[in-house]
């Protein structure tokens, strides 16, 4: 079960990422980093209509970006950044 230290919402998301894995509450958690965790509850802001766009014009999955705005959102700044990396990957 999780604990009083997580608000109700907090409480739903970590339900369904641990349904959407198949495991319990409390197996989800013992796995799962707190740092991630964390990470997870304040990723779910939308990203910016920029951030959308030049995501689009460039075919890049947006959940593959982890977002530096406020609350973990995306912005187009991290798509530009995340796109920087791949193809300095691809050139290795």
């Amino acid at each position: 079960m999780v604990g009083a230290a997580v608000t109700a919402r907090e409480r739903a998301l970590i339900e369904r990422a641990a349904q959407h894995c198949g495991l319990s509450i409390s197996a989800f958690v013992r796995t799962a980093a707190l740092g991630e965790i964390k990470l997870m509850l304040h990723a779910r802001r939308d990203p910016t209509k920029a951030a959308v766009r030049f995501a689009e014009e460039h075919d890049v999955d947006l959940t593959l970006i982890r977002g530096s705005g406020v609350d973990g959102q995306v912005v187009k700044a991290d798509v530009r950044g995340w796109l920087g990396k791949r193809s300095d990957e691809e050139e290795e």
